[in-house]
């Protein structure tokens, strides 16, 4: 049976399985034999829909998982009796496929190292179902705040990460630290933006948990537009993949489809001044 759902759990977040190796799970130099890591990936990804919800929603579909391609990098070998975790993460996904993360780790010790580009098929038929239907299905379409955090944030961190390499490096061949920033000084502008992109979504995303409920869709629809600005730098850092764009820009016409009714009730309640709100009347017949 399936672990039961974690509330709140989106598509973007973690999932960690908990293990331990057991007799059967070694080879004759007495390690985890290769295949069984393989084999423990396959329970983790399921504990990982398991904690979105997922079965049930995948039942209804009639969409089963299988695995495309994978490719492992061990580090550090798993021996008798060593508990472990795998945490599960998606990377990101294009029309065909949905990208995973999965590491395995001993006490913080980084053990090994797994992606999976996973597939979804319809049962009976054995049709591809597209990648962004499953995301969405699970809890990760472009409207959703847990996936603008995750944009935001791993887009920032990716920028400083390689931000604080490069003045690394610098510094290690002789530069002086000013040399070393002052080099580096449009990928240091990029990343302050990309933090205050971050903040600003944070904000945006408490603000839909606590405000009033006819300004949600203004929201989302900021959100939404800050990835169409942003489209370059999210390509570029390869936490969207460019299929996406299209999914935000139909899921900002659906906003836009739902406010446009309230057009004239929005604008009187930021009490704007006629010459602003009269083009609303046209919206809202």
């Amino acid at each position: 049976m399936p672990r039961k759902p974690v509330p709140g759990r989106g598509v973007l977040d973690p999932s960690i399985t908990r293990m331990r190796v057991r007799p059967g799970d070694l080879d004759f130099y007495l390690h985890v034999n290769n295949g069984v890591y393989l084999q423990m990936m396959d329970v983790a990804r399921s504990n990982f829909i398991a904690d979105l919800g997922g079965f049930p929603l995948l039942k209804e579909k009639g969409w089963y998982p299988v695995v495309a391609a994978s490719t492992m990098k061990y580090r550090r070998s798993l021996q008798l009796w060593d508990r472990f975790e795998i945490t599960t993460r998606v990377l990101g996904w294009d029309e065909r496929v949905v990208y995973l993360e999965q590491v395995f780790s001993r006490r913080g010790d980084l053990c090994a190292r797994g992606l999976v580009a996973g597939r979804f098929l319809a049962r009976g038929t054995g049709d591809r179902v597209p990648a962004p239907d499953v995301v969405g299905l699970l809890g990760g379409d472009l409207a959703s705040p847990a996936v603008w955090r995750f944009l935001a944030g791993e887009t920032e961190r990716r920028m400083r990460d390689r931000l604080a390499a490069r003045v690394a490096a610098a510094r290690d061949a002789g530069a002086a630290p000013f040399t070393a920033w002052n080099d580096n000084l449009v990928l240091a502008a990029r990343t302050a933006t990309a933090c205050a992109d971050r903040i600003t979504l944070e904000i945006l995303v408490r603000a839909l948990d606590t405000g009033p409920a006819a300004l949600r869709p203004v929201l989302t629809l900021h959100a939404l537009n800050w990835i169409d600005r942003r489209a370059g730098d999210l390509l570029n850092e390869g936490v969207l993949p460019p299929g996406a764009l299209d999914e935000a820009w139909a899921a900002r016409r659906r906003v836009c489809d739902d406010l446009a009714p309230r057009a004239g009730d929005l604008a009187a309640a930021f009490d704007l001044p006629a010459e602003i709100t009269a083009p609303t009347a046209f919206l809202t017949g």
